[in-house]
């Protein structure tokens, strides 16, 4: 084409993982992402590769060494529980801990509740909480599967300054062995799941969560399985195998039931979650959220992973091959979700991260999804601690991290990858002659990584260019804590941007972003843009 002149492309990053569109319609959307493991959509734009996971405290239970943490729980921002193994521990600090499964314990001491005999909780899978106070009492309400729940209660600030009780709880008539789901509703405890009544909820009296049998504690009936239950403005939500209903006036003594649906039904207990004043749950096509409408007490059902919809309905077909876990991070609006196979294996294991984004022109909220790959999550949990937002994790071995904190994996290369559709910059029948790219970069440490460009859907006639490589890009000093000749970074941008030279042609053309195997930090793809000269229709 005689005479052309450079055309610019620009490319925003954000639509995120899209494994389901045909590949002419990703021809329009060149800022989505075709392949996005361990970045995340992120708050302030872009795509930002996530962080990683420290050690708490010692790291280790005193349970035996290569076994799971089965539950945990942050404890109103000054302690933890969690079950590790057959035991229950409760901890200050994850580096001092007690067993508190014991007989017979009733505000007991440190030094008596040590004295008092073991109840082993041998065969449990998973350990649900939830926490109540009563003055200076923290309540814990706990319950596994093949045991009764439990109500646990501490008053102190250390171990040994602390007083204990321990009491499995029973009921006269009808039996609550073997629950495994758990909900508060302001000052009673909700549990289902139960062996013997599959389809039913249990709620207890006003007040004392422990006391199934009381004034305005009863039990309630459903037509379907009982698969989980969660507070949502104020109602219970009961999802079932294939129904989902609400249960309004709990603390009256006379609830009402409503049906919402018998549609759809959620396959996996332990993925709702409340996420920007919406519950997120798995149902058998996909996630999808429950929300509140403008009429009163009216909810409305929307579908969320059509982008990723194919990889979430080959796990769904096998999901009781998977213990499911999931989590939100409240200041990233983000929903985590962890497929762990019960056989243990790391390598079947799969996440996903979903964010919600903002519509600038309409105001409604977009789900972005990225892939995470690394984590071993058989417990998690989101709270304050010590006056800082945490999510905690307890993994296959029987160690707690703070997840989603750190640069990499406890000091372990964190992989990354990121490939964008392949687009064609206007036309698809004429030839490009690509000569640069720009990436636009955020910083928050040392960065390396790879840039690549792919030309034709990877046709083997078609030249495709080695990897150029950013080399190492600085943090930069920040104003008052950089040090004079031991830091040598002054000069470095937090937002760089990086213009590349390139190599090669085609009539469409896709950018990868990978690691060189040199450390890298977490930083953020805001953009790209693609000079280019139009070569003509050959």
């Amino acid at each position: 084409m005689s005479g052309a002149t450079e055309v610019t492309y620009s490319i925003a990053c954000q639509g995120g993982l899209d494994t389901t569109t045909n590949t002419q319609d990703l021809l329009q959307k060149p800022g989505w992402a075709t392949r996005l493991v361990n970045f995340e959509a992120s708050n302030d734009g872009g795509y930002r590769r996530i962080s990683g996971y420290i050690p708490i405290g010692s790291n280790k239970t005193p349970g035996p060494e290569e076994s799971r943490i089965k539950g945990v729980k942050i404890i109103n921002n000054e302690s933890f529980l969690l079950c590790h193994e057959d035991k229950v521990y409760f901890t200050y600090d994850c580096v001092n801990f007690v067993n508190i499964a014991r007989a017979d314990t009733t505000d007991a001491t440190y030094t008596e509740l040590q004295a008092k005999a073991e109840i082993p909780r041998a065969q449990s899978y998973h350990y649900d909480f939830e926490i109540f106070r009563q003055g200076t009492t923290i309540i814990v309400m706990g319950l596994c599967n093949d045991h009764l729940p439990f109500m646990f209660k501490v008053t102190g600030t250390t171990l040994e300054d602390s007083i204990y009780t321990f009491q499995e709880l029973t009921l006269t008539s009808g039996s609550m062995s073997g629950a495994t789901l758990s909900e508060k509703h302001k000052d009673q405890w909700v549990i289902a799941g139960m062996d013997q009544a599959p389809s039913e909820i249990y709620y207890s009296d006003i007040l004392k969560p422990w006391d199934f049998e009381g004034a305005n504690a009863g039990a309630i009936g459903f037509n379907d399985t009982v698969i989980g239950i969660q507070m949502f403005r104020g109602d219970l939500i009961v999802f079932c195998r294939n129904s989902i209903h609400k249960v309004a006036g709990l603390s009256s003594g006379s609830p009402q039931r409503e049906t919402i649906t018998t549609k759809i039904g959620c396959i996996a207990g332990e993925s709702i979650q409340e996420l920007a004043g919406d519950l997120v749950f798995l149902s058998p096509d996909g996630l999808r959220t429950l929300s509140a409408t403008t009429r009163i007490g009216d909810v409305n059902l929307s579908a969320l992973s059509d982008s990723i919809a194919n990889r979430l309905r080959i796990l769904n077909i096998s999901i009781n091959e998977f213990d499911v876990r999931s989590e939100t991070l409240k200041n990233k609006v983000q929903y985590r979700l962890f497929f762990k196979p019960k056989d243990g294996i790391k390598k079947g294991s799969y996440a996903f991260a979903m964010h919600m984004r903002v519509d600038p022109q309409y105001g409604n909220l977009i789900p972005e999804f990225s892939e995470l790959k690394g984590f071993d999550i058989t417990a998690i949990d989101n709270g304050f601690y010590r006056g800082k937002e945490v999510t905690v994790s307890g993994d296959g071995e029987g160690k707690l991290w703070y997840h989603d904190e750190g640069p990499d994996f406890n000091g372990k290369f964190i992989t990354f990858l990121y490939e964008t559709p392949y687009f064609a910059m206007e036309d698809p029948s004429v030839r490009k002659n690509i000569h640069s790219l720009t990436t636009y970069l955020k910083l928050e440490g040392d960065v390396d990584f790879n840039v690549a460009l792919r030309y034709d859907y990877g046709e083997p006639n078609t030249y495709q260019p080695p990897p150029y490589p950013t080399g190492t890009l600085l943090a930069p000093a920040v104003y008052g804590e950089g040090i004079y000749q031991t830091d040598k970074r002054y000069g470095s941008a937090k937002n760089p941007i990086i213009r590349t030279t390139t190599e090669g042609s085609g009539k469409t053309v896709a950018i990868r972003i990978f690691p060189t195997g040199n450390r890298c930090d977490p930083f953020s793809l805001q953009g790209f843009d693609i000079n280019y000269i139009p070569a003509g229709r050959i």
